[in-house]
C-alpha cells in the first residue's frame, strides 16, 4: 500500500486494502488510529470518509488475524493536508513551495497545489517509473499567490506510481523553478 495523502474536509475515494493470501478463514482485518473523520470497515477492508484534522505523515499498522491466531501486518502512512493556506504572513509568498497532491491515490483526476512567488507560466509533465514522459499538460498562466492550484483531469493512466513535474517560469524569464512530486493512479 502506497503512503496516502488526503485533503482536510474533502471526502476521499474509498481505498480497499489488500486481502491476506492463505490462512484459515475467517480472517479478521483491523486498522486503528485513523485520522479523525476516516473509518475502516474490516469486512470490506475499505478506508472511507472525510478527514477533518490536519496531521503529518503518520504510520499505521493494518493487521490480519486468521481463525488459528496466525497474523500478518502491513505498515503504511497517511497524512492530511490543507489544500489552501488560510493564514499567511504576507500577501505573496517569498518562495515557491509545492504541496502533496490530492486526492492521492486517484483514479481519473488530481489537484496539484503550490505557492507561487511571482506571476508565471506553469507547465506540468507526468512521467512513468521508467522515466518516460507520459503526459505534457500545456502551460497555463497563474498569478502570484498562496495555494495556487492546477487540476489534472481525465488522466487515463494505467494503475501504478508516477512522478509529476511542475515547471514554473516568471513572465520576465528571470526566475524559474521545478518541483517534482509522486502520485499513484488506481483503476
Amino acid at each position: 500500500v502506497a503512503n496516502q495523502s488526503y485533503s482536510r474536509d474533502q471526502a476521499i475515494d474509498p481505498l480497499t486494502l489488500p486481502a491476506v493470501i492463505g490462512g484459515v478463514p475467517p480472517i479478521e482485518y483491523t486498522l486503528k488510529e485513523l485520522p479523525t473523520g476516516l473509518q475502516f470497515d474490516g469486512l470490506t477492508r475499505m478506508i472511507m470518509g472525510t478527514p477533518t484534522e490536519i496531521i503529518p505523515l503518520t504510520s499505521l499498522t493494518y493487521k490480519a488475524v486468521d481463525d488459528n491466531g496466525a497474523q500478518d501486518s502491513l505498515i503504511f502512512s497517511i497524512e492530511v493536508v490543507s489544500p489552501v493556506h488560510t493564514e499567511q504572513s504576507s500577501a505573496i509568498p517569498q518562495e515557491f513551495l509545492g504541496y502533496s497532491n490530492y486526492p492521492n491515490p486517484f483514479s481519473n483526476s488530481t489537484n496539484l497545489v503550490f505557492d507561487l512567488p511571482w506571476p508565471a507560466l506553469v507547465q506540468v509533465d507526468v512521467i512513468d517509473v521508467m522515466g518516460r514522459l507520459v503526459i505534457a499538460i500545456p502551460s497555463v498562466y497563474l498569478s502570484a499567490g498562496w495555494g495556487q492550484e492546477i487540476e489534472l483531469t481525465e488522466l487515463k493512466l494505467p494503475s501504478g506510481p508516477y512522478l509529476y513535474r511542475i515547471h514554473a517560469t516568471s513572465l520576465d524569464e528571470k526566475s524559474s523553478t521545478v518541483h517534482v512530486g509522486y502520485f499513484m493512479s488506481v483503476k
